[in-house]
């Protein structure tokens, strides 16, 4: 999906790129008033209700329908990959963190003692992102930042059923959304939230 700016509340990312798109105020998009805006949080209330106020609510493009278009480039072969696959594959999320530090080190911790228990798993991980120690490299599967959300429906597609454990609440987050709406019964969603004390709270 082509776009031209991301927008951001967060003063500290205007006039900065990502994915080589520039991001802007909100304020800016008043200057643009016949843009389609596409919501791809999962703060979509809260965006909604920011957007209203400033009179362009009629402009959203919100998550139901981003995850109906991608629904429809969906190869539609998952059935057959999960009678092939047998039991469930384990999905980690580390594609959002930004570095190595408390949260992707308890995900790379938990896929190896997954696996070492017998289970199949995979670290979901940007190309951007450095090789780790070999113990957890040889789990995980890297996705590019172009199309990513996309390129982890299909691969996802190709693992289910599976279980995916989300740390970030990012692209890997809402990919998992996407295939768990169409196959509701393949695919379980965990979600984890890293406290300081070191504690881990988990939500199915």
């Amino acid at each position: 999906m082509n776009f031209d700016y991301f927008t951001d509340n967060d003063a500290s990312k205007w006039g900065t790129f990502l994915y080589g798109k520039k991001v802007v105020a909100p304020d800016e998009l008043k200057k643009v008033p016949k843009c389609s805006i596409i919501i791809s949080s999962t703060h979509e209330k809260a965006i909604m209700e920011q957007l209203a106020g400033m009179g362009m609510d009629g402009n959203i493009v919100g998550l139901d329908v981003l995850y109906g278009l991608c629904e429809k480039r969906m190869s539609g072969s998952a059935c057959s990959h999960a009678a092939a696959n047998g039991g469930k594959t384990i999905l980690v999320d580390m594609y959002e963190g930004i570095g190595w530090g408390g949260t992707e080190l308890w995900a790379a911790n938990l896929a190896e003692g997954l696996r070492d228990a017998g289970y199949n798993v995979a670290l979901l991980d940007c190309t951007g992102q450095s090789v780790l120690e070999e113990k957890y490299e040889s789990m995980v599967r890297r996705i590019s930042e172009e199309n990513t959300i996309m390129q982890m429906v299909r691969y996802m597609e190709g693992r289910m059923p599976f279980i995916f454990i989300n740390n970030f609440a990012g692209c890997a987050f809402m990919a998992a959304a996407i295939v768990k709406r169409k196959y509701p019964d393949l695919v379980n969603v965990v979600s984890v939230i890293t406290v300081t004390a070191g504690v881990s709270l988990m939500h199915i």
